[in-house]
């Protein structure tokens, strides 16, 4: 919790804000007060409206009614820039970085004037300027480094250094630790409060409520588009966020696993991943194997290596006690292996394309005949998946684009679910998913298993690999360097492993 001292200094206020799409609320009557040098922690499920507030405090959206008021002066945010002027800087779930461009010139990027002599901009000054935010930021990336070929990890931190250009009255920071470990997101709960030391008013949305309680002074709860209470940052009141967050919600619980483990689906021996260490590995019919490691450690990699999107440089893999050894990820999908990238956005959903489209893309068995789809087939699937994962969409018809990332999420799921699998790579599955949509994922992926799947899930959420894992290997520079039972497992151990410090 924030040990910022308490402050009267109102920064920002929404009063009476509504928002609707299409005749259905977004928002109804929201009421929020920020101070000056405080943390607020913003929860709620998925599609709870968070996302929609943030676009107006942003100036992305405009309210159907209501008023805003940043340091006491009513205001309007009919532009991104309009907010960035009145020192509203924020880190958004979906980054907006440019893959192409380096870390420099996205830092700079939108903010070019000062750095600029005349027609021609001084990429010297842009340099340094982007080695001072990194700095702030605990980063020591090369400021050249092109952003693609950062970790999904590193990139989240460059966004939110960017953020900070513009954070002079409020930070606001929408899931900014989706894509972090323990590590990283210490790192960034660092500058966070330094912000709020400055006098900085800080808005932070996390699923991770032990992160909320860890952060902020107090946390607000929005269900169903509006404020459903609001609470001390403290453990004793947590029963109570998740009550208002999701009322009747089930925790994570390992009561209900009951594993069946088989033979060997899947089995690697002596694997190189770029130029690493060689590494065994093995996951059995019925089993679910957590994948743990800072960001960068190489986690992902294996992950993508045996779904076949990328090809090692030495060793052997057998699927079924076959061998096996698919050079892009259609091949190993055409052995039963399918991977869900941790990168939804670049990687994952096909945006213009409706929820149903995106669930059938693949043509999963039962839904087409001689290449034409049976569209009855196909309403049932995608209607039976939706209520199996309880995806929030008023239509299947609609963009995907317009669901809430978390729900973006569970139709990627979805559309793995409909398939006749082997093994199943997870990656960082539950990355934006809130408490009830993550336990309900994680009761899938046991149902699958006790279908005979192996699944290899990649998480960097401790709680969550002991929750739903048999066992959990440890990956640091690409080695695997312990394993673990998930029943008996610590935190301190899986955290020890992976720093390399004293067990």
């Amino acid at each position: 919790m924030s040990s910022s001292p308490a402050v009267t200094d109102v920064v920002l206020r929404v009063r009476g804000v509504n928002k609707s799409f299409g005749g259905v609320a977004a928002l109804s009557g929201v009421d929020l007060v920020i101070h000056r040098g405080s943390i607020l922690g913003l929860a709620g499920a998925n599609g709870a409206g968070k996302s929609t507030l943030i676009n107006i405090l942003t100036g992305q959206l405009q309210p159907d009614s209501g008023e805003l008021s940043v340091g006491g002066d009513i205001v309007s945010l009919s532009t991104p820039r309009e907010a960035q002027r009145l020192g509203i800087g924020v880190v958004r779930q979906e980054l907006d970085l440019v893959p192409d461009l380096t870390i420099a010139e996205n830092l700079a990027l939108g903010e070019e004037r000062p750095f600029q002599r005349g027609l021609r901009l001084d990429r010297r000054r842009v340099r340094e300027a982007a080695r001072e935010l990194l700095q702030r930021m605990g980063l020591e990336n090369d400021v050249d480094t092109l952003v693609r070929d950062l970790s999904i990890g590193d990139r989240q931190l460059v966004a939110a250094a960017r953020a900070l250009r513009n954070a002079a009255s409020v930070l606001l920071l929408d899931e900014p630790t989706s894509s972090l470990t323990p590590f990283e997101s210490a790192r960034l709960f660092r500058v966070m409060r330094a912000l709020s030391d400055e006098g900085v008013g800080v808005v932070f949305i996390s699923h991770r409520l032990d992160e909320v309680v860890q952060l902020c002074d107090r946390i607000v709860v929005l269900r169903d588009g509006q404020v459903a209470g609001e609470f001390a940052a403290t453990a004793a009141e947590l029963p109570q966020v998740v009550e208002a967050m999701v009322p009747g919600s089930a925790a994570i619980s390992r009561s209900d696993r009951v594993a069946v483990l088989g033979e060997p689906v899947f089995e690697a021996s002596a694997l190189v991943i770029k130029g690493r260490t060689a590494i065994d590995i093995a996951v059995r019919r019925g089993e679910v194997l957590g994948v743990f490691g800072l960001v960068g450690a190489g986690k992902s990699s294996i992950g993508r290596v045996i779904a076949g999107i990328d090809l090692p440089q030495a060793g052997t893999m057998r699927l079924h006690g076959e061998p096996y050894r698919p050079r892009s990820a259609a091949a190993g999908f055409t052995h039963g292996v399918a991977y869900l990238s941790e990168d939804r956005r670049s990687e994952g959903i096909l945006p213009h394309l409706s929820v149903r489209e995106n669930m059938v893309v693949r043509a999963p068995r039962g839904v087409a005949r001689r290449g034409v789809f049976d569209r009855r087939a196909v309403a049932a699937l995608v209607r039976e998946t939706m209520q199996r994962l309880n995806i929030k969409a008023a239509s299947d018809s609609l963009d995907i684009r317009s669901l809430s990332g978390g729900n973006q999420q569970k139709v990627l799921v979805g559309r793995l679910l409909a398939e006749d699998l082997s093994l199943l790579v997870l990656d960082e599955p539950t990355h934006g998913i809130d408490v009830r949509a993550k336990a309900d994922l994680i009761a899938t992926v046991w149902d699958l298993t006790r279908a005979g799947l192996g699944v290899v899930l990649i998480s960097s959420e401790i709680a969550e690999l002991r929750a739903a894992c048999d066992r959990i290997i440890v990956v640091r520079s690409g080695t695997i360097v312990r394993e673990l039972s998930a029943v008996t497992a610590t935190e301190g151990e899986l955290m020890s492993a992976a720093t390399g410090g004293a067990s």
